[in-house]
This record gives structure tokens, C-alpha cells and sequence, in this order.
């Protein structure tokens, strides 16, 4: 059986991890499907930049092992504290942004849809209520296009 040593395969982390020689790393890129899900396999922990290819559709529609563990605007993101999500039953917090869930809706209900924190409450809200996304009508300015805040 042939052994693959590219993203997301885990032998190319590994292999990272051996020739850095460091035991806590962070990987960080722009694809859920290479980045994210490597990191996954590997068992280490990730950030997705909003820089690159991933969208806000992309994040809520994730699969369980293409769900990074932070959510950056950009690399500066690496240097700042990140916010925690204060969630409740139908509804997760996160900055001054908020969003809901209601009925069979995803909305945003506070803040700034450009906002990061925007996307950082709606994925920790979806994610955490073990529904499908596609089981849900999302408001249209949570997967719109996004821009610096």
C-alpha cells in the first residue's frame, strides 16, 4: 500500500515536528481541507487566516475534522489575545458580536457581519449544537463577503 507524505496526510507533520524539533506547534493556512485537516490528523492544534481561499460558508459547513481551533483575520492575529465564545443554549457570544439560533434559522443578532467575531460566533454556535448546516437557513450577511473591520 503506497504511503502519502503530503497535506493532509500526517507523516508530513511529523516530519516537521522531528526536523524544527518542537513539541507544541501551531499550524496555520487557509484551507480546511489541507491545513486544518492535517493538523486534525496529526493531533495538533490550528488556526485558519482569512487571508486566503476559506470563506465564511466554508467554516460553517466544516466537517468535524476540518474545524480549525482559532479563526484569524489575518497572520497579525497570531500576536493578539483570543477571544473566548460565552454560549448558551441557542445563542453564542463572542467580542460584540452575538448569533442565534432560531427555529431553523442562523442569524446574526449583534455586530458587525464583517466583523471576525462575527464568523468566530456563528462556527462556535453551529459547531456546538451538533446540527447540519444544511439543516439551517443562514442569514445571507454571515456568508457575504467579508472585509477588514
Amino acid at each position: 500500500m503506497p504511503e502519502f507524505a503530503g497535506k493532509p496526510f500526517r507523516p508530513i507533520f511529523d516530519t516537521a515536528i522531528n526536523q524544527l524539533g518542537v513539541s507544541n506547534p501551531l499550524v496555520v493556512g487557509d484551507r480546511l481541507d489541507t491545513d486544518v485537516k492535517g493538523a486534525f490528523t496529526a493531533e495538533l492544534k490550528s488556526a485558519t487566516v482569512m487571508t486566503g481561499i476559506v470563506t465564511n460558508k466554508d467554516l460553517l459547513g466544516a466537517r468535524s475534522d476540518e474545524r480549525p481551533n482559532f479563526i484569524l483575520e489575518d497572520l497579525s492575529g497570531l500576536f493578539e489575545e483570543y477571544p473566548s465564545a460565552q454560549r448558551s443554549t441557542n445563542t453564542s457570544r463572542v467580542g460584540g458580536s452575538e448569533a442565534a439560533i432560531v427555529g431553523d434559522k442562523l442569524l446574526l443578532t449583534t455586530g458587525n457581519p464583517l466583523a471576525i467575531d462575527s464568523i468566530r460566533a456563528a462556527t462556535d454556535l453551529v459547531w456546538s449544537s451538533g446540527r447540519p448546516i444544511y439543516g439551517l437557513q443562514v442569514a445571507a450577511e454571515l456568508v457575504g463577503s467579508r472585509g477588514t473591520v
